[in-house]
């Protein structure tokens, strides 16, 4: 009779240890999709953030190059053919 009691009442330890690891692995399972979902935005957000210098330098880049342009007075025979032409 001695085990019989013994194992009737490891049945409600064990059923509560049960609910405590589930009640752990759905706070995990919760923390983890966060988690996730923080990592693709902060990854999203480094992505934006090159993106947004690169453009920023090829901007520059062009807005010199352009000055450089502008500076360069035309030659003598793209006025002649620009006369020319009205």
């Amino acid at each position: 009779m001695a085990v019989v009691t013994q194992q009737a009442e490891q049945i409600p330890k064990l059923e509560e240890r049960i609910k405590e690891l589930a009640t752990t692995r759905d706070a995990v399972r919760a923390d983890i999709d966060a988690l996730r979902e923080q990592v693709t935005i902060l990854t999203l957000e480094n992505e934006v953030t090159a993106l947004e210098e690169e453009v920023n330098r090829l901007l520059s880049e062009k807005k010199t190059l352009e000055e450089k342009v502008a500076s360069f007075d035309p030659p003598e025979e793209v006025e002649d053919i620009e006369e020319a032409a009205n």
